[in-house]
Formats: C-alpha cells, sequence, structure tokens
C-alpha cells in the first residue's frame, strides 16, 4: 500500500540552547509533555490545533538531575519525571508556578550491573510508564542497574499525589547489565487479563501477568535469546490476523528491530527482523508505537519508519524474512520518540517537535493513538 504523504510542522523548543533537545514524549487529550534532557525538566504544548502545537510552559528541575523519562496523568494534572534518586512528582495545574510535589527515591542496595558509573551508581528511572485499570493507579520504573521493575501505586489528588513500592518484578530475569530498559501494559482480551511487557535488556524480553500488581506473574517471553539480538530497548504487543505479535527495537550490537509470534508467551517465534544501518551503533532504533496494525519506529538518525505488520508472515521459517518499511519520515537529527494522536505523528527531533501527517491515517481519527 503506497499512501505515503510528508506535510511536517516544526515547533522549535522555547528554551533553545546546545543542550535543550526535545528526547521521550507523552501526549494525554489535548496536552503534550516532552522531555527537555539536558535541562532536567519538560516543555507542555497545547495541541488544540493538532498541527500548530502551542508552548504553554517549561519546567528546569534541581541541578544534577536529568530528565530521562515523562509521563503525565489522565487527568493533565501530574507530571512525573524519571530521575537518577528515582521519580520526581510535579503539580503542573498552574503553568506559572509549576512545582514538584514529592520524590520517590530507590530503596538502597547494590547494583548488580557489571557497568558503573564515574561515582560508583548507575541507578536511574531511566524510562517510567504510567497505566491504569479498575482501582488500579500504577508507574512502572526501569532502574537499569541489572536489578527488575519497580511497581509503584499512585495515590492521592493533584497536589498531593504520593508514590509507594507495591512490588518488584522477578529478580531472576532482571536484565542483567543496563537492563531492564523500558515497559508497556496492555489488555488481553485472550488472557482475560493486563499484561506488562518488559524489554529487559541483554536478556531479551519478558510479559507479566499485572491482574495483581502487588505479585507480578511470569508470563513468558525470549528470556535468553541468541547472541545477535543486542540490548533490547523498547517493546510492544497486538493481536494481529489471530497472533500475538511482540515486537522489539534492539541498541548495542545488531540493533535490530524483532517481531515474535508469542501467540504462545512460553514459546515465542521469530518472524523477522529488520535494520536500517548495521554498521553505525550510536544510530540505532529507539521508541515505537503500534497503532491499528501500522508499527512507528523512531530512529535515531534516520527520522521515522512505518511498517505494515499485517503483512508479517507467520509461516514456520518464516524467520529468515526480512521486514520492509512502508513508510519513511526523513529527519537528520536526534529523533528520540515518535507518538500517534488522532492520527498524526508527534515526532522529538533535535530542537523540535515535528508533527506529521500519513496518508494512510485519516487526521482527527481518535482510534489512530497510541498507548506507549
Amino acid at each position: 500500500m503506497h499512501c505515503w504523504r510528508r506535510p511536517s510542522w516544526p515547533v522549535a523548543s522555547e528554551a533553545g540552547g546546545e543542550n535543550a533537545g526535545f528526547a521521550e514524549l507523552d501526549i494525554r487529550g489535548s496536552l503534550a509533555v516532552a522531555s527537555t534532557y539536558g535541562r532536567r525538566g519538560f516543555e507542555l504544548f497545547d495541541l488544540t490545533n493538532p498541527i500548530a502545537p502551542a508552548f504553554i510552559a517549561n519546567f528546569t528541575g534541581e541541578r544534577g538531575r536529568t530528565s530521562f523519562d515523562v509521563k503525565v496523568t489522565p487527568d493533565l494534572t501530574t507530571v512525573f519525571i524519571g530521575t537518577g534518586p528515582g521519580v520526581d512528582i510535579v503539580d503542573i495545574r498552574d503553568p506559572s508556578n509549576i512545582t514538584v510535589t514529592g520524590t520517590w527515591k530507590f530503596p538502597p542496595h547494590t547494583p548488580t550491573s557489571t557497568v558503573s558509573s564515574a561515582n560508583g551508581r548507575i541507578t536511574h528511572a531511566h524510562m517510567i510508564y504510567y497505566y491504569e485499570f479498575d482501582a488500579h493507579r500504577l508507574l512502572f520504573v526501569a532502574p537499569q542497574d541489572g536489578t527488575s521493575v519497580h511497581v509503584l501505586k499512585v495515590e492521592g489528588e493533584p497536589g498531593n499525589v504520593t508514590l509507594t513500592t507495591l512490588a518488584r518484578a522477578q529478580p531472576d530475569f532482571a536484565g542483567g547489565p543496563l537492563g531492564p530498559h523500558d515497559m508497556w501494559a496492555t489488555f488481553d482480551e485472550a488472557l482475560g487479563t493486563h499484561v506488562l511487557y518488559v524489554a529487559n535488556g541483554f536478556m531479551g524480553w519478558l510479559a507479566y501477568d499485572i491482574k495483581n500488581p502487588a505479585s507480578p506473574q511470569l508470563l513468558g517471553g525470549m528470556i535468553n535469546p541468541d547472541t545477535h539480538q543486542g540490548y533490547v530497548h523498547t517493546i510492544q504487543a497486538a493481536w494481529i490476523n489471530g497472533k500475538r505479535l511482540v515486537v522489539t527495537v534492539a541498541e548495542v550490537g545488531v540493533n535490530a528491530m524483532r517481531v515474535y509470534d508469542a501467540t504462545n508467551m512460553r514459546a515465542p517465534v521469530l518472524l523477522g527482523s529488520w535494520t536500517n544501518d548495521n554498521r553505525n551503533a550510536v544510530y540505532p532504533q529507539h521508541n515505537l508505537q503500534i497503532v491499528n496494525g501500522t508499527l512507528y519506529v523512531a530512529h535515531y538518525g534516520h527520522g521515522v519508519f512505518l511498517f505494515d505488520l499485517t503483512k508479517v508472515s507467520t509461516t514456520p521459517y518464516s524467520g529468515m524474512q526480512m521486514l520492509r518499511p512502508i513508510g519513511h519520515l526523513a529527519v537528520p537529527r536526534s529523533n528520540w520518540d515518535v507518538v500517534v494522536k488522532d492520527g498524526l505523528m508527534y515526532v522529538t527531533a533535535g530542537h523540535e517537535m515535528l508533527v506529521a501527517g500519513y496518508g494512510c491515517n485519516v487526521p482527527g481519527d481518535a482510534s489512530l493513538t497510541s498507548t506507549g
């Protein structure tokens, strides 16, 4: 199918400066929150006019803290920032007075990672993920220190939100050096439960049943992948053509994007893979989204690539297939993230947030919205 088009509208960062580039991005309703990695904070944008985001405010965090990841609550009152010490809780109800109201800090422990930093401690909330179901409000934290995912309970009203530890995922499959890295959760109709997927660094990927968030139960995954797997960075899943497809992207090593048939969680089958440039380890794939059978992959050095997952073969021995993109938004800058909202793509690219259309999507279609 060839329906690609490339209208794009850049939105410059209000802060400017060589270290103020945008990184991770989260969108809820008409609010976009873009982390400013080098400035320890984030910027807020109003998406009422979806192709012309309007700057609302910026926030700069405490000196010495990096804004690794950001997530905003569905009521648009609170932003969580993944930092070195843990997670900052930020009240954004008054854009003229954005305030840190609390911090959840990592418990003391000895990191099991073989990678160390200058100060000997590499634990940080590198990626976080907010998820609600039933009466549960949860924040998942990937410490990237060789230990397991932290499951946090979110409580309290706006301005008085707190985070407390509910559980840790099983440490036996913690992720090795620099893992786990990222998480994503969804309701799986076939299983009748909510599932947490974990991009588990050099140890592959895992899936947990989180119907009881205080006691995650391992469902399966690719626990000990082949040595060409690389460092599994990001993960999502979707039921497509009667199969549960799991998609991962990797940094370090092969830097491959891989698609698995995980209909049987305990025996996933590799269906195919793709890499744009296997020779350049500093420009790998980064974040991804699956929306209505289309896969969107943000690439550090080459923009956004799109794939039609409905065309992926699930026949025996299909792991040999080399996947091919159906579209490409070329952006020769540091592309951290892509988020799909109402049929449009929002891309963090260096000092800009880009808005782009895709010809197969109808702008304004609320069903074409990502959840990562």
